[in-house]
């Protein structure tokens, strides 16, 4: 589907075939999911950075799962989370959470989530981070990890794509555009996939019991 799909749109980007109805239904469609995926990403990334200077306390983990997922299409994607929820204390409140961090989700990356599960046990005490305003929000993993820029180029690729397509057809902008709008964010996305860091793990720190106490 993927090869039909980037063929028919290298045609168009030289001129061989006119923009059809194909493109009339899926650009506003790859215009809304990138930027949904754009809008969503962003928000993550930017919760995250700024949930580091978010007050902290003490968690107590009150479970926490790996989870595998199977596509049921022909080519089987297998995806992986850890799905956790844990009690903190905030001025004599108990709350419960279940976030790992802002833009943390499921993927294919195997060793992200396995060092996750191996660090996220059942009645493991760690630190978590509140708004101070609003102390149900919460999450044990702060900052930025440079694997979560993919997504965000992810949904600026469909963006580009549903916004250059159209503009294509009516001689506003080259049609070329159109692929390089690919370019520009599919490389980068791939790059931070492959080379991008994303040590949830290691975000995760462990409170002894000895030293921990219920912040009420």
């Amino acid at each position: 589907m993927w090869t039909a799909w980037c063929l028919a749109l290298a045609r168009y980007a030289l001129g061989e075939k006119p923009m059809d109805v194909f493109w009339w239904i899926f650009c506003p469609l790859f215009f809304l999911i990138g930027l949904l995926v754009l809008v969503g990403s962003t928000r993550a990334i930017w919760t995250g950075c700024r949930a580091a200077s978010w007050p902290h306390t003490t968690a107590t983990l009150l479970s926490a799962e790996f989870k595998k997922y199977e596509s049921d299409s022909a080519d089987s994607v297998t995806t992986f989370e850890v799905l956790v929820r844990y009690e903190y204390w905030v001025a004599g409140q108990r709350y419960e959470g279940t976030r790992i961090h802002p833009a943390y989700s499921a993927s294919s990356d195997w060793n992200t989530h396995i060092r996750l599960s191996e660090r996220l046990q059942p009645s493991r005490r760690v630190r978590v981070y509140y708004r101070a305003d609003r102390p149900a929000e919460s999450t044990l993993c702060v900052g930025f990890f440079s694997r979560t820029l993919a997504v965000f180029f992810a949904g600026f690729t469909f963006t580009a794509l549903g916004v250059c397509i159209p503009l294509g057809s009516y001689s506003l902008l080259a049609p070329e555009w159109a692929l390089l709008a690919i370019g520009v964010g599919l490389l980068p996305a791939f790059y931070f996939v492959f080379a991008g860091r994303d040590p949830f793990a290691k975000g995760i720190r462990l409170v002894a019991k000895r030293s921990s106490a219920r912040n009420r």
